[in-house]
């Protein structure tokens, strides 16, 4: 774990369900909340528009606590590995599109925050 300094960011991807599922007909897509700290840019807390109770808690714990300095595929590998539900595509597409929209912003910023220093 890295040294967390209170700031954090929040980031959100969604990708649609498989049509075929029960989830598909309640909530149609997933969406991964994740709660990132800007200093270390570990995973600090997360949620997911999942129906069961079960599942979300399931994939908090494997994505709390993960450095995202290491790219997002290793995660993306442990839910493909451990998470073996009809949503599992999707969560992993809503994963990564929550880890670009956090590549993203942080880009943004750290090049604003270059800019402001050189003027």
């Amino acid at each position: 774990m890295g040294t967390r300094t209170g700031k954090t960011i929040l980031v959100s991807g969604n990708a649609q369900l498989p049509r075929a599922t029960t989830a598909y007909e309640t909530v149609r897509m997933v969406t991964a909340v994740l709660e990132i700290d800007w200093e270390s840019e570990e995973i600090v807390n997360a949620d997911f528009s999942l129906y069961s109770k079960v599942s979300v808690e399931f994939l908090r714990k494997l994505t709390v606590g993960y450095c995202l300095k290491q790219g997002i595929e290793p995660l993306t590998e442990t839910v493909q590995e451990r998470f073996q539900a009809f949503s599992q595509g999707a969560v992993i597409r809503a994963l990564q599109a929550a880890y670009e929209r956090y590549r993203a912003s942080r880009v943004k910023t750290l090049t604003q925050q270059v800019g402001t220093r050189a003027t």
